[in-house]
């Protein structure tokens, strides 16, 4: 039954991406978005979609980071230096170097960098090393100009969640594979650093393997089969203009939005999911609430707004003896100059 399923789910996925491809060659390559996309979207019921129409907001976020544990893995390259039941062990020594998210409903986005609470010589684990290397995190953690996450996280992260979920101050994190690593690297960082959640709404992680597996069977999609690149060269058109790389956070970001906004049976079962766990937990809310907020969702995935460029990475800065994250810097600035 479930290689029917995903037989169907494949035809069904060849028909769809037919269907785009003629679109796309009428409208553009859908990314960068035409005018005539734009509005298509403008004369849709999606204009002015945000987090109110919804009473939450939306979020896909993608973190990388490093370890100084002993032992790690390398999957691309077979480096297996731990079993399965050890990688506990990595991930809790885990610490942020680079986090990005996007907002579904605005596309606003965010992407910092941050440099680990140890040096690269206290990399022990070679298959980490090697990771490092061969995906640039290696200059990241070498730039002492870098602030630490425990000090982006007040002056970059908060707001831009805050935000992301506006006044209903619910917000729905996304992230592939999140369940096993992001989500679970993110909350132990906030509690190790003891960050504080104050001005942070409400936050409630999802994970599109979560959401597929619950669907389809803990057996579905075993064998690197819902790794995120290969999800996204089975059901993203080619766009051979551009080139994303995988473990660059913003990168993995636009990958995932892209294999919702293509694999419409995910997007559908994603939107439910949120909607069912964020609308239908208030015991206000009705089931033609619950099913409104998954139908604006999902049409919100498969006609995403465009992506806008992320600020520059914040800077650690000196004032007077005082480590400033620059970005901090020059609000105070535009504050002074905007002052009567």
């Amino acid at each position: 039954q479930q290689q029917q399923q995903m037989q169907q789910l494949h035809m069904q996925q060849q028909q769809q991406q037919q269907q785009q491809q003629q679109q796309q060659m009428q409208d553009g390559d859908g990314f960068s978005r035409t005018e005539s996309h734009h509005q298509m979207v403008q004369d849709s019921p999606l204009n002015g979609m945000d987090s109110r129409s919804l009473n939450f907001g939306v979020v896909v976020y993608d973190l990388e980071a490093i370890h100084d544990a002993e032992r790690g893995n390398y999957a691309e390259r077979g480096l297996h230096e731990c079993a399965a039941d050890e990688q506990i062990e990595w991930k809790s020594r885990s610490q942020i170097i680079e986090f990005a998210a996007v907002d579904v409903l605005t596309g606003e986005t965010i992407c910092v960098r941050s440099r680990p609470e140890f040096g690269w010589d206290d990399i022990r684990s070679y298959a980490a090393r090697l990771f490092a290397e061969d995906h640039g995190h290696a200059e990241i953690i070498k730039d002492t100009s870098l602030p630490y996450f425990r000090e982006l996280w007040e002056s970059e992260v908060v707001p831009f969640l805050w935000r992301a979920a506006g006044p209903s101050g619910h917000l729905a994190l996304v992230a592939h594979n999140g369940d096993a690593f992001d989500h679970f690297v993110l909350q132990k960082e906030i509690e190790r650093l003891q960050l504080s959640m104050e001005g942070a709404p409400s936050l409630v992680g999802f994970d599109p393997i979560r959401t597929l597996k619950r669907q389809f069977g803990q057996s579905y999609g075993t064998g690197g089969l819902l790794a995120l690149r290969q999800l996204y060269q089975q059901y993203v058109p080619p766009k051979p203009d551009r080139a994303l790389k995988a473990h660059q956070a913003m990168d993995d970001c636009v990958m995932l939005l892209e294999v919702i906004e293509h694999w419409s049976e995910l997007a559908m079962l994603l939107a439910s999911d949120m909607a069912t766990q964020l609308v239908g937990s208030n015991s206000d809310s009705s089931e033609d609430m619950v099913n409104s907020a998954a139908t604006l969702l999902s049409m919100r995935f498969a006609s995403p707004v465009p992506i806008l460029p992320s600020p520059p990475y914040p800077h650690i800065q000196y004032r007077g003896g005082m480590r400033v994250v620059s970005s901090q810097v020059q609000q105070q600035q535009q504050e002074m100059v905007a002052a009567p």
